[in-house]
């Protein structure tokens, strides 16, 4: 049990956060920025090691992690995996405005870009309440 000073769950977190590896979290990084608006907070790089093991990016209020695989540690990405069942799901104000932003941040299409390997980001948007019935 955390002594009463600490927190368990980081304040600035939820208690479930999405960490991406990835084969080349630079590049998905530079793309979480253009196509999504993400806020770099911080990266971790060794000195030694052009790898990040560690980012954290905020995506309209949303934290998520990112970091290159490090094979040595059986951090691999699903590129080496030869894919992966997940995807991750934004939430937007306007879906269609996004997605043509995020596919036009790079030459391949929306679900193969997102860490420059999958999984799949899925864009989507609200028009109204689950509750109301379609008109």
């Amino acid at each position: 049990m955390p002594t009463p000073s600490v927190r368990p769950i980081p304040s600035e977190f939820g208690s479930i956060v999405i960490q991406l590896i990835v084969d080349d979290a630079a590049a998905a990084i530079d793309f979480y920025k253009r196509a999504f608006g993400a806020g770099e907070l911080f990266r971790n790089q060794y000195d030694d090691d052009r790898r990040i093991f560690h980012c954290e990016l905020l995506i309209d209020g949303g934290r998520i992690m990112v970091q290159d695989e490090f094979p040595e540690r059986r951090l691999v990405s699903p590129r080496t995996l030869g894919g992966s069942p997940a995807t991750v799901h934004l939430y937007v104000a306007d879906a269609e405005a996004t997605s043509g932003v995020s596919c036009g941040a790079q030459s391949r299409t929306l679900s193969g870009i997102a860490g420059s390997s999958p999984p799949a980001w899925r864009i989507s948007g609200r028009t109204r309440s689950p509750t109301e019935p379609p008109a």
